[in-house]
Order: structure tokens, then sequence, then C-alpha cells
């Protein structure tokens, strides 16, 4: 703190690596000097010629954590020496290899020779992700199956890559199922916005499929507050496999087997055959969980 610098910048510059400028550099070793400063393991990350590895989580995401399971699964199988860096740290972030798990709730600067991303897609890296197309597709044919014949879909911006996908294999299982009758929401990811659309309803549909288990139990309450008969006569279809949807009530989602995710993310990010500068997409396979009576 003396020097006004990161803990990723004092492990560069005691390490000589990465690009410190040379006024930053001098002042950090000064400061070292005359407050006879032993790094800690934090600090220094790792010895001279192995590389410094961040994990950065939100720890507000149910999905992210279960990521965040599987990666540290591995870490410590190998022994690998991380800092664990969370998504509201503010400061300089920079290593040779970061992982990252979930959606950040706001844009982060990430300086990195190698980004993998698990659980989520980016274009400046290797994404590990749910075959969230695939998903909806599958929903979508199993509830035809449960005699549904008319659908609602509440789903997240399509800006976002998950709700992107699955908006997109909705549509691809209504074709091939010849659904004619059928609506879209877009909005927030939340039980708010999941109640809401489903109280404005004119008409209660068959089927309503959503692209996450927060908007699923919001369609759940609404739907319960019109009546048991109401709850009874729809099915509600979520994404995520979440724990808030461990109730007694009757519910199709998706189990996108996170923790096998972040395995998956973390052992590519540890073989440098996968590089920064050539970006690919991992769909990892998903199952349709179903908890109907």
């Amino acid at each position: 703190s003396r020097a006004g610098v990161s803990v990723s910048t004092v492990s560069r510059v005691l390490n000589n690596k990465g690009n410190v400028d040379n006024v930053l550099r001098k002042k950090v070793m000064d400061v070292v000097k005359s407050t006879g400063f032993r790094p800690s393991n934090a600090a220094v990350s790792f010895r001279k010629g192995m590389d410094s590895i961040g994990v950065i989580a939100n720890m507000d995401d149910e999905t992210s954590v279960k990521v965040l399971k599987g990666v540290l699964q591995v870490f410590s199988q190998r022994g690998v020496w991380f800092r664990f860096v969370s998504c509201n740290d503010p400061g300089e972030l920079s290593f040779d290899k970061v992982l990252i798990t979930g959606d950040m709730p706001t844009p982060m600067q990430i300086q990195a020779q190698k980004k993998v991303y698990a659980g989520t897609w980016c274009a400046d890296g290797v994404s590990v992700c749910p075959n969230y197309y695939h998903s909806a597709f599958m929903v979508g044919e199993h509830l035809y199956s449960k005699g549904a014949r008319n659908f609602i879909l509440i789903t997240g911006e399509i800006k976002k890559y998950k709700h992107a996908r699955f908006y997109a294999g909705f549509l691809k299982a209504m074709y091939v199922k010849k659904i004619d009758e059928y609506s879209v929401f877009h909005g927030e990811v939340s039980a708010k916005f999941g109640f809401e659309t489903t109280k404005k309803l004119p008409l209660i549909p068959d089927a309503i499929i959503c692209s996450d288990d927060v908007l699923a139990l919001g369609a759940i309450k609404a739907l319960e507050s019109e009546g048991i008969n109401a709850l009874h006569k729809t099915i509600i279809a979520g994404c995520g496999n979440s724990l808030i949807l461990s109730t007694n009530y009757s519910f199709v989602t998706v189990e996108t087997f996170a923790e096998n995710i972040g395995i998956k993310a973390a052992e590519i990010l540890l073989n440098d055959l996968y590089e920064s500068d050539s970006p690919e997409t991992i769909l990892m396979p998903t199952k349709v969980i179903d908890h109907l009576d």
C-alpha cells in the first residue's frame, strides 16, 4: 500500500515479469528496500518462471459458485497457487492467466496473456459454457411430449450470450414442432420480472419456459397467487437446477453440471495447447430434469 499499487503489480516487479513502467518499478523497489518488505505468497504469486494465476468469481450468482467449486477441485489436486479476486475488487487486475466464472455485474479491466471464461462467454478467450441452445430445444420438445401446445418464453436480455442462445433454441423447437401459439418476453433476470410478466398474461398457457430458474420462481409465485388450479394447469420450466426451486412445486429445469464446467475450464487454463489468440467456445452437455408430479 505504501507504493500505491496492486498486489499483482508488486508480483510482476519482484518476478521481473510483465509490462511495468520503469518509474513505477523503481517506486515499488524503493518501498521494498526502505521497509524491509518480505513478500507473501499472494504478492509473489509464483517463483520466477511460473505463471501467476487469478480467479475472478461472481459470488452472488449460484451457478458461478458451483463452477468455482469445480475449479478449486482441479487446483487443489495439482497444487496450483492462485489469487482469488471478487468481481467487485477495485484496482488493477493483471495476471499471466486468469479464469472468470459467471457474468460480471460490472465491466472489468483485466490484463492477462490467457483468459478462460467458465459458465459464460466472451470473445477474447476460451469459453466453456452449457449448451443453452440445445437445452431450450430439449425443454420445448419435452413439454410438447407432455401435451403443451401453446407456450410463453420469459428470458433475459438477448444481448447476453446465455439468453440469446436459449431464445434461439426455443424458436427452433417451436419451428420443428410446428407451434404457432407462442409469445416471448425479454427483461431483467429476476423473480420480480418472472412474476409480473406471468401476472399480466391474458390467458394461462400450457407451458411457461424461462431461461433461468430465478425467472421460473417468479412465474410459479404468480400462478400460485391465481390459485392452485392455475399452477396445476401450466408446466413451468427453468434453467440451472437451482436451489431456489427446491420446493414442493412441480416444475421442469435444466441441469447445467456447473461443477463439471469449472473442472473443464481449470484444465484448459493449465493446458498450454489452448491459446487466447485462438478464441474457442466449448459447449458442455446439459440434461432436462423433470420434477413434475
